[in-house]
């Protein structure tokens, strides 16, 4: 008897809690400013999609084409590409007549669109798959330095490169030779000179 005279207590307490704090708040002024009320536009927004920055400039996409606009939202060249990859250097991966190649922050290409695809430079390398739909690695040139060893290849970390034969993992060293034979079931990037492998 004496526990539900108290649940009964406690419940008719929350009840007159609840709607002290519903007075409360419903003749509080609501304060709509928000700390961020001090930024200013730059640039109406005109574009589909945007990307971080990088050295003032950054890819901008409208109507499924890319171009490239400065800090103030202006498009520095036209919208020239079906597709292009991060800014994270000099060389833009970019892709126009359905091939990929390099361009410049101003939009003027540096490596021709001649690949299947391309990925950003790590350092002075980057993998590129070729039209025979082989991977390989460039420099900056646009030079091929050697074809991967592997069915499928990853990126360049510390000098070593992770790639795939016949359902294994190995390494490659940045020339294309095979330093450590597909043997692993996962394989992962070199970090401190060591990568993490799964077997067995």
């Amino acid at each position: 008897m004496l526990t539900k005279i108290y649940k009964k207590g406690v419940l008719k307490v929350k009840k007159i809690i609840s709607l002290i704090l519903v007075a409360t708040f419903s003749i509080l002024p609501i304060n709509t400013a928000s700390a961020d009320d001090s930024y200013t536009i730059m640039r109406e927004p005109v574009y589909n999609m945007a990307d971080s920055f990088f050295s003032n400039v950054t890819k901008v996409s409208k109507d499924s084409l890319w171009g490239i606009c400065d800090t103030n939202g202006y498009l520095l060249t036209g919208y020239n590409w079906e597709a292009m990859g991060e800014i994270t250097d000099e060389l833009i991966p970019a892709k126009s007549g359905g091939l990929w190649g390099y361009i410049s922050p101003e939009g003027r290409v540096k490596i021709t669109y001649q690949f299947a695809k391309c990925e950003n430079f790590a350092g002075d390398l980057a993998r590129v798959l070729t039209q025979d739909n082989t991977y390989a690695y460039i420099d900056r040139s646009g030079e091929i330095l050697f074809l991967s060893p592997f069915e499928y290849s990853f990126k360049p970390s510390e000098g070593m490169i992770c790639g795939i034969k016949e359902g294994l993992y190995g390494y490659s060293d940045t020339e294309g030779n095979i330093l450590i034979q597909p043997q692993f079931d996962m394989g992962f990037d070199f970090h401190e000179g060591l990568p993490s492998v799964k077997f067995g």
